[in-house]
């Protein structure tokens, strides 16, 4: 047995090996739904990205698929940076010729 076999049956865990010796491991884990609809996160998760009591996470609906996000936790001050830097990534004059033309329909 590999050694990447031998960690990936020590971790019950799905285990890929890429060119340069760089592994990434993909945890799973089955869940169970309380009767007010609550899961618990496995610990392992939890400790590797940080969630402790209180976090707030995103939960997303794409296509068939839940998915749980971590959110960052934002002072006014970065929030406000961030809505800034994405402002100016829109060309408000190219909004407003648009919906002009759209108008005049």
């Amino acid at each position: 047995m590999s050694e990447a076999e031998a960690i990936g049956s020590k971790k019950s865990k799905t285990l890929s090996v890429l060119p340069d010796t760089i592994m990434i491991m993909k945890a799973e884990s089955v869940v169970k739904v309380s009767t007010k609809g609550q899961i618990v996160i496995p610990k392992e998760v939890r400790k590797q990205f940080g969630i402790l009591p209180g976090k707030r996470l995103l939960v997303a609906v794409e296509a068939d698929e839940i998915l749980i996000k971590k959110m960052e936790d934002l002072s006014l001050g970065d929030l406000s940076k961030k809505l800034s830097k994405a402002a100016k990534k829109v060309d408000v004059d190219a909004l407003v010729n648009e919906a002009i033309q759209w108008a005049r329909k």
